[in-house]
């Protein structure tokens, strides 16, 4: 276990174990796959940088990316103005509550949130363990008395066996030999079960996850359906942050990039002609759809090539540069 101010960095899956509620973030893919941090702190900062209370290794994270801050009964992460913004479950946020079970991506690197109620449950199997060995004991006390019933009428076989018991307890061994072999014993179950605990966990956090996959690559098929496709494509990107490995996200992510490759070279076609017919004004308009459907994406060569074109086309009619409508927003 490692631990920076305000925040415990567990290795595994591992969970307090003194009585109480905690806030944690359980690393579900990158480089610290596995990883789980109790948040002590009222604030934490998540990001690449050295001096962040969680450190995310992810090359689309930001210095100081995301902060987690106390509100009531659990936590509101904010985006700290990052360069390719927060996402939560399946939307991008600015701000948002978290509910147990929420997931917060980062670029590729996805946090899972919980909320955990500690009740001792290694109080609980030790008390367990404790009455069976109470009830144990109980059984032989009635053995005992029995016997002493049946040696009542003796005063001095009773005396005998009490001499005889006490120079078993003073002189021989095998008692304590018994008590640590049943101190043994009752480690090896305490630890057998905290680790089928364990597994039980890991297996509900991948069955939790796998469902999660499942419904985003539905709602990726329903926006593809519906031609949303930079809808879609934001789907089937989120699914492939939380499942590298996902065939069906990266096949449904290639052909929704298809069809907007396909789409734009359509809409560039049908400019360049109207603007090598004379149709000026016409082929205006042809580019200015491309700068709409590219507008979240001003870096994208494309939609430099269209604004190129309309301002040479602006030229030709005698026009200021930039003096198109769509230019100007």
């Amino acid at each position: 276990m490692a631990k920076k101010i305000g925040v415990k960095v567990f290795k595994d899956y591992q969970t307090p174990e003194r009585d109480g509620v905690y806030f944690r973030l359980l690393c579900m893919t990158g480089d610290r796959k596995g990883f789980s941090f109790i948040i002590e702190s009222t604030r934490i900062v998540l990001g690449r940088s050295k001096d962040a209370d969680i450190k995310v290794m992810d090359v689309k994270s930001s210095r100081e990316h995301a902060e987690l801050t106390k509100y009531e009964n659990t936590y509101i992460v904010t985006d700290l103005g990052s360069q390719n913004g927060l996402v939560v479950n399946d939307l991008k946020v600015t701000q948002h509550k978290l509910n147990d079970g929420d997931l917060i991506v980062i670029g590729a690197t996805v946090f899972k949130f919980n909320i955990l109620n500690i009740k001792n449950s290694l109080s609980l199997i030790e008390k367990n363990l404790e009455n069976e060995d109470d009830d144990e004991n109980e059984e032989d006390d009635e053995k005992s008395s029995k016997n002493g019933k049946k040696k009542k009428n003796s005063r001095i076989i009773y005396l005998v066996v009490i001499i005889g018991l006490m120079y078993f307890f003073m002189f021989d061994e095998e008692p304590a030999k018994v008590v640590k072999k049943t101190v043994v014993n009752k480690s090896k179950t305490m630890a057998s079960r905290l680790k089928s605990l364990i597994k039980k966990k890991s297996r509900d956090d991948d069955k939790d996850l796998e469902i999660r996959l499942n419904s985003i690559i539905h709602k990726g098929h329903r926006e593809f359906r519906e031609q949303n496709y930079f809808r879609a494509l934001e789907f089937f990107n989120l699914a492939l942050n939380l499942d590298p490995q996902s065939g069906n996200a990266e096949f449904y992510l290639n052909k929704t990039q298809q069809k907007i490759d396909s789409t734009i070279k359509q809409m560039f076609s049908k400019a360049k002609r109207e603007a090598d017919q004379l149709k000026y004004h016409n082929a205006i308009q042809s580019y200015c759809s491309i700068i709409r459907y590219l507008r979240d994406y001003s870096t994208d060569q494309r939609y430099i090539d269209a604004k190129v074109n309309i301002e040479f086309i602006e030229v030709k009619m005698g026009l200021d540069k930039g003096e198109t409508a769509c230019l100007q927003k």
